[in-house]
């Protein structure tokens, strides 16, 4: 992620329409793929909408309470704005210091933090199968055109764990749901089941069901391999 400074010149470019057609694009693609991006960009409005209210708010009440004296009210016109930015500057740090301090990893920056998807530990042997072509756009992140090649083959019991991986990188968090529950139903695919646990957890967390994701993680037992993994989130869950 930028650092803050240079993401909030981003979006406050981007609600004043000061940028470009092609960063406007990039901008609103990586605010629809990157849930981590996105909450930022939420937070940032949430930010300025709160300081806009705290500056109306104050101006008012120093107009009802105060009295100045025409000396008063020559000198305030050479320090009202000095005196404004100075306030404004405070509200930006007392926001985002509070923010720091009490802000709660969402559902989606939790699940952004981590999926990883798992790696194609496939060998292609002999002709190339639709499965192998699956496992290629898989390799290369293109994992829409590896789900219509895995679609082909799911009498393949190893092209149903890559496809629910698939739907999974893209956020479709309910087809992702639907493959894992058949997965662990799937004797075949015992060697996936720890990994399939995990991530269906995970699924379960991107689909805002963070009761149903504690509920997995709390079943993965000590002797898994992602034990580690879910005892951490969930302590980020609590």
């Amino acid at each position: 992620m930028e650092p803050t400074e240079i993401l909030f010149e981003l979006f406050d470019g981007y609600l004043n329409n000061e940028l470009t057609v092609e960063e406007r694009v990039e901008f609103e693609n990586k605010l629809n793929n990157d849930p981590a991006f996105s909450a930022e960009f939420e937070d940032f409005k949430a930010m300025t909408s709160g300081l806009r209210d705290l500056e109306i708010s104050t101006f008012k009440d120093n107009l009802t309470h105060w009295e100045p004296t025409e000396s008063e009210k020559k000198s305030a016109k050479i320090i009202r704005w000095p005196l404004l930015v100075a306030v404004a500057a405070l509200a930006i740090i007392g926001f985002v210091l509070v923010n720091f301090m009490t802000s709660h990893p969402s559902a989606a920056e939790l699940f952004a933090s981590n999926f990883e998807p798992y790696d194609n530990v496939i060998t292609v042997r002999g002709e190339v199968s639709t499965l192998d072509k699956g496992l290629e756009f898989y390799d290369q992140k293109k994992y829409s055109e590896a789900i219509e090649q895995f679609k082909v083959t799911t009498a393949d019991a190893r092209a149903q764990f890559y496809l629910a991986e698939s739907y999974l990188a893209i956020n479709d968090f309910k087809a992702a749901i639907s493959g894992y529950e058949t997965i662990l139903s799937n004797a075949e695919l015992s060697v996936f089941h720890e990994i399939t646990t995990y991530h269906l957890a995970l699924a379960y967390l991107g689909n805002e069901d963070v009761d149903g994701c504690e509920k997995i993680l709390n079943s993965i037992q000590s002797e898994s391999s992602y034990f580690t993994a879910a005892q951490a989130l969930l302590s980020d869950l609590k």
